[in-house]
């Protein structure tokens, strides 16, 4: 962008500035099933009556608040979400113990962390 005319600038920040708007949001967020991507699309007045109609929907919404942020494992460690889902299921579908399953989660996020935490020393 920064190397691009000005009239393209400025047309790429009015095309952002447009799907970013509370009211393509709103629509967005009611015609795919998505949570509302900003506060003011989940706040205005169409989209509190579309919660009217589908309290389903606001559910989620409403336990936003309650969210907490990713586990960096799931996020850094290649298949780490994987690897703790695994250990999720050896829990609540072969009701192994707690502590046996997620002593093997933190062993195999270990293992497969260890060439990152070498990366990040090495710099």
């Amino acid at each position: 962008m920064a190397v691009a005319p000005a009239e393209r600038q400025e047309a790429a920040f009015t095309f952002i500035e447009f799907c970013t708007s509370p009211e393509v949001k709103t629509y967005w967020s009611q015609t795919t099933g998505y949570l509302p991507v900003r506060t003011s699309a989940a706040e205005s007045e169409d989209m509190q009556t579309f919660f009217g109609e589908n309290p389903n929907f606001k559910t989620a919404v409403d336990q936003l608040a309650k969210t907490r942020p990713q586990d960096a494992a799931r996020v850094f460690i290649p298949g780490g979400d994987q690897i703790i889902g695994g250990g999720l299921e050896q829990i609540t579908i072969n009701f192994e113990d707690v502590q046996v399953a997620f002593d093997d989660v933190a062993a195999t996020l270990e293992e497969e962390a260890a060439p990152i935490v070498e990366q990040v020393e090495a710099l």
